[in-house]
């Protein structure tokens, strides 16, 4: 359902659709709070995409229900308030992009116990570089900052290096 212009709020009657493995509905005009009743769609198997909309609230604790969910991106949003401790519950989650919201405090330490590989797409703010000795901390192979040419003029790669 992506890219369909879509407008309003995502229906929490989506959440009855209990044998649904992917929900992709990025790139509409979609705006409002996430349902706490998709989030908790337990039959969501590979993929939840509800990038690039206009989504507005926070991330629903609920999310820790998706435990079989490989990829979860909510990115380009305006979602706000603190990640969720709860996606620790989310053992299979591989790809998980929160990036371009307007997320407070600190990556939760609680995704460290993620199982499979994860890349995390979070904001500049949330980057607490001096707390992370490694991506492999958080279980992952690979962590992508998104900053901007003027930040990376300020990093040397030894600079950098110290950081991770």
């Amino acid at each position: 359902m992506e890219e369909n212009r879509f407008e309003g709020s995502i229906p929490s009657s989506l959440g009855n659709c209990k044998k649904l493995q992917v929900l992709n509905l990025s790139s509409n005009n979609l705006n409002g709070t996430i349902p706490k009743e998709v989030v908790s769609l337990s039959s969501l198997s590979i993929s939840l995409v509800m990038s690039h909309n206009s989504l507005t609230g926070s991330l629903p604790p609920e999310v820790g229900k998706l435990t079989n969910l490989v990829e979860l991106d909510v990115s380009y949003n305006r979602l706000s308030g603190e990640i969720p401790s709860s996606l620790d519950s989310c053992i299979s989650l591989e790809r998980l992009y929160l990036g371009n919201n307007s997320f407070k405090g600190r990556i939760p330490v609680s995704l460290k116990s993620l199982r499979g590989r994860v890349l995390i797409s979070v904001p500049d703010r949330l980057r607490y570089f001096k707390y992370l000795k490694s991506p492999t901390e958080f279980g992952s192979s690979e962590m992508r900052y998104p900053c901007s040419e003027k930040t990376l003029n300020r990093w040397s790669l030894n600079n950098l290096g110290r950081m991770l």
